[in-house]
C-alpha cells in the first residue's frame, strides 16, 4: 500500500565536525590529510561510525595507503568496500532487469542521482547504492508505474521533493530491492550533454549540480552521504565543465545554496574550487536568494516561492504565486486555495497540540 511521503527531505545543513575529518582524509590533498589524520587515527572506531559514513572507506583506505599511513584497521575497510562491491553489483543487475519492460513498452528512462554518480565510477564499491533513481518523462510515470506493478512491483511512497518541490517520484519494491521513478519537469538541465565519456549518463559537472540544488531537499539524503558525492564529483577524473555548471544551478535558482555548500567544502578540504566560480556565485547571490536558501521548516512555503518567483518583479510574484500554491497544495483551482489553507493550518494545529501532549506525559 502507498503512503505519501514527507515532503520537507533532509535539510541539516552540513554533517557533523567528526563526519567532515573522514571526509577530509579520504577526499583531501597530502598535506590536509596529515594534518586531519593526525588527530583523528587514535579516535576512530570503525564499528561506531555513522552508517552514511561507511561508504567512503573505500576511499579512506586509498587515501591512506597513499600517504603511507599503515593503520591496522585498513583491512576491514577493504572489507566494507568488497560487500559493498557485492551488493551494488546484485542491485545494478535487479534494476537493469526492471528496465527491460519499460524499455520494451517505448518508455525511456535514465539514470539519476547516486544512482548515475555510481555509474561513473571505475568501481562499483565507490559508494553506496541507496538511492536507485531513475529519471523519466512526466506523461509516462503512471504507465510505468502501473508495468512494474505487473513485473510484480509493489508501489511504498510518493512524494514531492527538490529544491522548488516540483519533482515528483514514487518508489517501488520488489524482493527487498527498491527502484525510483523520478518524473521530469518540463524544463530539466540535469540530463546528458556533450560529454562523450559518459555513456549517456550526466557529466559530472551537471551532476554535482544536481546534488547541490536538489539534494539540499531530496527525502532521505544525508548531509555525510551529500558531501561524500560532492567531493567524489569534485575529484571526478574527467573533470568539470564549469561554465555549465553554473548556467545549470542559475537554471534552477540555486546560486545561493551552492555557494553555501561549496564555501563549507573550500573551509575543510580546500583546493577543490576554482576561485572564480565562487566569486560568480557570490555576485549573483542577493538578499532575497539568501533568505529562500536559509528559510527553516516553518516557513517552507514561503521559501520555495521566493526560490520560484527568483527575478522577477513584485507585481509579477503576486501574479504568479496563486499557480505555485496550487502546485505545493495539490488543488486542482485558485478558488480552492483558502480552503486548502484552512486545511493545512488544522492539520498543523493538531500536530503541534499532540507534539506539546507527548513532551509532557510523564514515564
Amino acid at each position: 500500500m502507498s503512503q505519501k511521503g514527507r515532503n520537507i527531505g533532509t535539510l541539516s545543513r552540513s554533517p557533523a565536525a567528526s563526519a567532515w575529518e573522514v571526509l577530509a582524509t579520504a577526499f583531501g590533498d597530502a598535506s590536509t590529510q596529515d594534518r586531519v589524520w593526525l588527530g583523528l587515527e587514535r579516535r576512530l572506531d570503525i564499528d561506531s561510525v555513522a552508517h552514511d559514513l561507511h561508504g567512503v572507506f573505500g576511499q579512506l583506505a586509498n587515501a591512506l595507503r597513499a600517504g603511507g599511513h599503515a593503520w591496522p584497521e585498513l583491512a576491514r575497510l577493504d572489507g566494507v568496500r568488497r560487500r559493498q562491491w557485492t551488493k551494488n553489483t546484485l542491485r545494478l543487475r535487479a534494476l537493469e532487469a526492471a528496465r527491460e519492460p519499460l524499455r520494451q513498452s517505448g518508455i525511456a528512462t535514465m539514470p539519476a542521482g547516486g544512482l548515475a554518480l555510481l555509474l561513473r565510477q571505475p568501481h562499483a564499491g565507490d559508494r553506496p547504492l541507496v538511492d536507485a533513481d531513475f529519471s523519466l518523462d512526466g506523461a509516462e510515470l503512471e504507465r510505468a508505474v502501473a508495468i512494474l506493478t505487473g513485473e510484480g512491483w509493489s508501489e511504498i511512497l510518493r512524494r514531492r521533493d527538490g529544491y522548488l518541490m516540483d519533482l515528483h517520484a514514487v518508489t517501488l519494491e520488489r524482493d527487498k530491492q527498491q527502484i525510483t521513478l523520478r518524473a521530469v519537469p518540463g524544463r530539466w538541465p540535469y540530463g546528458p550533454d556533450t560529454d562523450s565519456n559518459t555513456d549517456g549518463l550526466p557529466s559530472a559537472a551537471r551532476l554535482l549540480a544536481y546534488t547541490l540544488v536538489e539534494g539540499f531537499r531530496l527525502w532521505g539524503y544525508t548531509p555525510t552521504r551529500r558531501y561524500a558525492d560532492v567531493l567524489l564529483l569534485l575529484r571526478d577524473p574527467a573533470g568539470l565543465d564549469w561554465r555549465d555548471f553554473l548556467q545549470v544551478v542559475r537554471a534552477r535558482h540555486g546560486e545561493a545554496v551552492v555557494l553555501a555548500a561549496l564555501v563549507e567544502v573550500e573551509c575543510r578540504v580546500a583546493g577543490l574550487v576554482p576561485a572564480d566560480v565562487l566569486e560568480q556565485l557570490t555576485e549573483s547571490v542577493g538578499r532575497r536568494e539568501r533568505v529562500a536558501a536559509s528559510a527553516d521548516l516553518r516557513l517552507g512555503t514561503a521559501a520555495v516561492i521566493l526560490r520560484r518567483t527568483a527575478g522577477l518583479s513584485g507585481r509579477a510574484v503576486v501574479a504568479a504565486t496563486p499557480g505555485i500554491l496550487c502546485d505545493l497544495w495539490d488543488v486542482a483551482r485558485p478558488s480552492e486555495l483558502p480552503s486548502a489553507g484552512l486545511r493545512r493550518m488544522r492539520l498543523r494545529f493538531l500536530q503541534s497540540s499532540s507534539a506539546s501532549s507527548t513532551a509532557g506525559a510523564r514515564p
